[in-house]
């Protein structure tokens, strides 16, 4: 079985020149936890509610800290989004991708067409699970 097979093909994206305040309602509006980052449709990364609490709460109060967390407002996601977060294409494994999950204890991961770069969907753990109960029937 193979990633495009099971993947989600129209995932909630977020623009590289979102503010954070605009993915934090996005968030909220559609009850997700993380969302591909795109900037004309070519994939840039992922932004998590992890890194959106981590910029909203900073640790220190360092004032190089604080200058570099401006408001939310004004802060574009590309600050924020996690670059090098893995993806993967539609015509790898599903077990390759399950060792990917498992190794990044990702619940989710943006497929990429291998030639464009451009996002196609993503394939989240309970599309994997779904798959697996498919196999269950036979």
């Amino acid at each position: 079985m193979l990633v495009e097979e099971i993947m989600s093909p129209s995932p909630a994206l977020v623009d590289i020149s979102a503010s954070v305040r605009d993915v934090l309602d996005t968030f909220l509006a559609l009850d997700i936890r993380y969302a591909p980052v795109v900037s004309n449709g070519e994939y840039m990364g992922v932004v998590s509610e992890r890194e959106l609490k981590e910029f909203i709460y900073p640790l220190t109060g360092s004032v190089e800290h604080e200058a570099k967390h401006r408001s939310a407002t004004q802060t574009k996601v590309r600050e924020v989004l996690c670059a090098d977060f893995p993806m993967v294409h539609p015509d790898m494994e599903l077990v390759a991708l399950i060792d990917l999950l498992l190794t990044r204890e990702a619940s989710m991961i943006p497929v990429v067409d291998k030639t464009s770069g451009e996002l196609c969907g993503v394939v989240t753990l309970m599309d994997v699970i779904k798959a697996a109960r498919t196999l269950f029937d036979d």
